[in-house]
């Protein structure tokens, strides 16, 4: 009796642990405004643990002509018939801590560029999204603010 009261009271003081960890870097995942407003990003989890966000709001969806916009900047003209809307932007993002993510990638479809990105939560409804060529020291820093769907 007494082993399965250690086992017991070992397995209630473990799982919290396990839940409170997965929480943590699932602090990132939900709805975020770019800060000009022009945009909103889901960031959610890939089935490799890598994290990953899309476009799912624009303040101006459509062009001068009343159409659906397009991703009309991208360098490669195979790809300037997309749609912005559900465009995935950010890729390849890993947990480096609780509160940072490393090693992703930012298409910003305004200028057809494709830059290295870092994140880094300042709390739980801002996050820091650093964006630069070769190095974090030559690059920018955009704040994006958690917003409903």
């Amino acid at each position: 009796m007494k082993k399965y009261l250690i086992i017991g009271l070992a397995l209630v003081l473990y799982i919290p642990t396990l839940l409170l960890g997965k929480e943590e870097t699932n602090r990132l995942i939900g709805y975020w405004l770019t800060s000009d407003k022009s945009m909103k990003i889901e960031i959610y989890e890939n089935a490799d643990s890598t994290f990953a966000g899309k476009i799912i709001w624009l303040k101006e969806p459509n062009d001068k002509n009343d159409k659906p916009r397009k991703d009309s900047n991208n360098p490669d003209k195979k790809l300037q018939e997309r749609p912005l809307l559900e465009l995935v932007i950010l890729t390849g993002l890993v947990p480096e801590s609780s509160t940072k993510y490393k090693s992703g990638k930012l298409y910003d479809p305004h200028s057809g560029k494709t830059y290295s990105a870092t994140i880094e939560l300042v709390n739980n409804n801002t996050i820091n999204i650093r964006y630069f060529i070769a190095t974090p020291t030559l690059g920018r820093t955009d704040t994006w603010t958690r917003t409903a769907k």
